[in-house]
């Protein structure tokens, strides 16, 4: 017999696990009912303005997890997560990335992996989904990467047809398939800037363009078995995507010309990718972090606070937070939804560094005389995990800071800095999540000594 997912999560209200003032990353753990927990396996954001996912309840039987119901919920900012129960629906909801589609008439559509066929279901506004609504079109295999198409209609992958194909269905249920090249594997889609369908191919290492009329064009990537994931539209009118095998970020412009971006953390294993309010492309690691890189290609990383931590899907909301899925293996601990307030840590300005997607801020100010007077350092951003000040003309640098992440190696996070200056130097840097401040300095008239602090904050 299935659990349904309204005995276990109707009216719960999740609370977020304690964090130190200042936390850029907050996680709210699902519900956990004896032996079945809660995997949340989809997100998109609602015409509520709420996230919705999608989920599986798993159980444990016979020495392995299995599916035993489904169902939707969406969370609000403060982490108040309601369930959405479907009736006499069933079935396994859409696993990939992108979950839950909205569409441009404010309702969500998923897939259903049901008895013999699959289905679109769709779920009108924000309230319970309707009893037996099902006004989708019926698909000839699973469909997975649901996504809203440039042209208002659902577009989707049937991974299980043979041979795999494309396919877009009109919100009133007529569904049109297309053929892909010979070979072709599809892994996940996006609506290109240029009116067109965008997918990976993750087994031929490729990314491909669909017109509306379903003409294919494949483009090669330069990076041998680069395994091409999660794609999206980015914000510089480029398509951006996962490479999991090989550690790194693609671009891809809308005429096949590619780029590729190594991660600085080795074998970060990046999972999924949205674009955020301000601008960036942000992403998960299964290594347990969330990464941000600008599109000129700039990187900034994260470690989430929490153990076991392994951050797979990805979405930005209008207000600045990230929001994730965390899919820690049942059994290790209940899934969770995850929240990043870039905003709540450092906060840039003209004399202070952010690094570390606002984890740490740094400030300095200089005297020329022992005597004084102190003044404050300008602060200029280089990497996401290194900037520099000048003192006295903004064409003259004067001191180099980078914060690195060195939890892997001995537990800590790491500052060094170099000067190129014999004037005094005051300059402190602090672990906005913990509101721990480390100071530094050196005399005026005395030469400046390399800082290389190993042990400067413990890591979450």
């Amino acid at each position: 017999m299935r659990v349904r997912i309204a005995a276990i999560l109707a009216g719960l209200v999740l609370a977020p696990i304690a964090a130190a003032r200042g936390q850029e990353i907050v996680e709210f753990p699902l519900p956990a009912s004896g032996e079945a927990v809660t995997v949340a396996s989809g997100l998109a954001l609602g015409p509520d303005g709420n996230v919705w996912f999608s989920q599986n309840i798993l159980g444990y039987a016979m020495h392995s997890w299995i599916a035993v119901g489904d169902g939707l919920a969406s969370i609000t900012d403060a982490g108040v997560t309601t369930a959405h129960p479907c009736g006499a629906y069933e079935g396994i909801i859409d696993t990939a990335v992108g979950g839950p589609a909205a569409t441009p008439d404010g309702n969500l559509w998923i897939t259903e992996d049901g008895p013999g066929a699959a289905e679109s279901v769709v779920f009108h506004g924000v309230g319970p989904c309707l009893a037996g609504a099902v006004s989708g079109a019926t698909l000839p295999s699973y469909g997975t990467s649901l996504i809203a198409g440039p042209d208002g209609n659902l577009w989707l992958i049937l991974p299980l047809a043979t041979p795999p194909l494309i396919a877009r269905s009109a919100t009133t249920g007529i569904l049109t398939t297309f053929a892909l090249p010979a070979g072709t594997t599809p892994n996940s889609l996006a609506a290109g800037p240029d009116g067109n369908i965008w997918f990976t191919d993750f087994t031929n290492r490729k990314v491909g363009r669909m017109t509306m009329a379903g003409s294919v064009t494949l483009f090669d990537l330069v990076t041998p078995n680069a395994a091409p994931g999660a794609i999206t539209a980015g914000p510089d009118g480029n398509l951006w995507f996962v490479e999991s095998n090989v550690n790194q970020i693609g671009r891809i412009t809308t005429t096949g010309s590619v780029t590729e971006f190594l991660i600085p953390t080795p074998a970060s294993q990046p999972a999924g990718i949205a674009v955020g309010a301000d601008g960036a492309l942000w992403f998960t690691e299964w290594v347990g972090k969330i990464g941000r890189i600008t599109t000129a290609g700039a990187f900034s990383e994260i470690r989430v606070p929490y153990a076991n931590a392994s951050p797979d899907l990805i979405i930005g909301k209008p207000d600045g937070t990230i929001w994730f899925t965390d899919v820690r293996p049942p059994g290790i601990g209940a899934n969770r939804i995850g929240r990043l307030s870039p905003s709540a840590g450092c906060i840039p300005n003209p004399q202070t560094l952010c690094l570390n997607i606002g984890a740490f801020s740094v400030t300095a100010s200089f005297q020329t005389t022992p005597e004084g007077p102190s003044a404050p350092a300008n602060a200029v951003a280089l990497t996401g995990s290194t900037g520099y000040f000048w003192f006295f003309d903004p064409a003259n640098v004067e001191m180099i800071v980078k914060v690195l992440d060195g939890c892997e190696v001995n537990g800590h996070y790491w500052v060094f800095a170099g000067r190129m200056t014999n004037v005094g130097v005051e300059w402190k840097v602090t672990d906005t999540r913990s509101s721990t401040t480390n100071s530094y300095s050196n005399p005026a008239g005395t030469p400046f000594q390399p800082v290389q602090d190993t042990a400067a904050f413990p890591c979450p």
